[in-house]
């Protein structure tokens, strides 16, 4: 439910306060989780799982729409709380049922502002944009439940209470030069994260660790207009701090074969990037096509760091920074739209990654998905009565050359094959303020699963059905707007 009350008490100014809350239940059978036949005492012959996630946010926000040196200027200040509660039961044959309930908590209490000027210097004109945010997050979580893995007692926090703190103050500019045949875009921006755990006795296997940064990262951009064609570049550094759980997070499962420990060094990830591109637009035709490379330092990423996957030799999941990172690649886009109301549409992307680590030596950064291809046909009557489209969404195998063995238990990498899924979406509007929607998915029933879902399965895994997309399936939907 969203609720939003609007106060403008004079000319230029408003005041809006916004409420919103999500209430969301989830009911699992997990097929995949039950024995095929009960041949021990812990065989489980019954999975069932019940989620729900619950989400308030209050906002306030005053804007205020003048001339002068300030032409804009806004602050909003938000306070959101979230709570996660996992329930999973199993039905085991003869031994003890088992249950497990985990919890997550986040609150998050933010405040921003933002200035917008405009003045001229000589031949160019200037339209600043300058402003500060900051949140103060509290992160927790608990893992309970009946029958604890062997030496845990429940119940216990996979990472500490932790207070997380990121601020930032930016300054940008759009330099227009020859009536905007030449724009230039300097931005600057200053980041600071700092980062507390706090000890309550329910994190036994290890102490977090606190954290604190800064850095300032400056981008440039340029856009050249020339008739329908524009030419555009930018240059862009980076800066991400690590999440409380990616630093301090601990958890085992030593009986089937791994565990997830805390990194207290991890680093705060770096970047530099250069864009390139063209785009062309006339009428209802618009075209455009981007080229694109990142260098990364201390890349964060989750490895298997040690370990076979035995309960004797467990594998170690940690997040840890890869010393050098390039990511490159290119997307392209077509548009068309006819005044009959028709219209079609073409999108593609490929992009791939390269490991270099202290050695010099290089790997594949496996998390890039593979080639994708979407394409659409649409019509939409006049005044937007109703319409419909027809989508095509097509995904490349991922290329075994693209993969790397340590990410799966140091064998062959699970790949799922390359496919092809048609969707059909349809509206129609009931009058002013009602809407009607309807669509179905997977028209020919494809049997298909995401690289990102599945990434990490050995090629040898037997269960990689589990990570299918559904099949053919349908939803409809009802808006009212007033």
């Amino acid at each position: 439910m969203l609720a939003k009350l609007v106060f403008a008490p004079s000319a230029g100014h408003r005041l809006r306060l916004t409420l919103d809350h999500l209430d969301n239940h989830t009911y699992t059978n997990g097929l995949s989780g039950i024995a095929p036949t009960a041949s021990s005492s812990t065989s489980v012959i019954g999975l069932i799982g019940r989620d729900t996630v619950r989400r308030d946010r209050v906002s306030l926000d005053w804007r205020w729409q003048g001339a002068g040196a300030i032409e804009m200027a806004q602050i909003t200040g938000w306070y959101q709380k979230s709570d996660n509660r996992e329930y999973s039961a199993e039905d085991r044959y003869t031994a003890v049922d088992r249950t497990r309930l985990n919890t997550f908590a986040n609150r998050v209490l933010g405040l921003s502002a933002e200035l917008h000027s405009s003045l001229n210097t000589g031949p160019l004109s200037h339209a600043l944009v300058y402003g500060a945010d900051a949140s103060f997050t509290r992160q927790e979580g608990v893992r309970d439940g009946t029958v604890p893995p062997t030496n845990e007692t429940f119940p216990t926090r996979a990472f500490p209470p932790t207070d997380f703190t990121l601020a930032g103050f930016y300054l940008g500019d759009e330099i227009a030069v020859g009536g905007k045949v030449l724009t230039l875009y300097p931005v600057l921006r200053f980041d600071h994260y700092k980062l507390s755990p706090k000890s309550d006795g329910l994190t036994s296997n290890f102490t977090g660790q606190g954290q604190s940064g800064s850095r300032i990262s400056p981008k440039i951009g340029a856009r050249l207009k020339l008739g329908l064609v524009s030419l555009f570049g930018n240059y862009a550094q980076g800066f991400k701090a690590p999440a409380p759980t990616q630093v301090n997070q601990f958890f085992e499962n030593l009986a089937f074969g791994y565990t997830s420990v805390p990194n207290p060094n991890l680093k705060p990830e770096t970047s530099e990037t250069f864009e390139g591109g063209i785009r062309i637009a006339q009428g209802g035709i618009s075209a455009g096509i981007t080229g694109f490379t990142g260098r990364y330092r201390d890349f964060i990423s989750q490895q298997v760091v040690s370990g076979a996957f035995t309960p004797a030799n467990p594998a170690v999941y940690q997040f840890i920074n890869l010393n050098r990172v390039r990511i490159s690649g290119a997307e392209g886009q077509v548009m068309l739209r006819a005044k009959s109301g028709l219209s079609g549409r073409m999108a593609i992307s490929y992009a791939k990654g390269t490991v270099t680590g202290t050695d010099g030596a290089r790997t594949p950064l496996s998390t890039i998905d593979p080639l994708k291809l979407i394409m659409g046909l649409g019509y939409d009557a006049p005044g937007s009565r109703f319409g419909g489209q027809i989508i095509m969404t097509h995904s490349a195998q991922k290329e075994m050359s693209a993969t790397n063995a340590a990410d799966c238990g140091n064998s062959l990498c699970y790949r799922p094959g390359a496919f092809t899924i048609l969707d059909a979406t349809a509206y129609v509007r009931l009058g002013q303020a009602l809407m009607l929607r309807a669509g179905v998915f997977n028209l020919t029933n494809a049997k298909y699963a995401w690289w990102s879902d599945v990434r990490g399965l050995s090629a040898s895994s037997s269960v990689t059905d589990a990570y299918t997309q559904p099949g053919r399936n349908a939803s409809v939907s009802l808006t009212a707007r007033f």
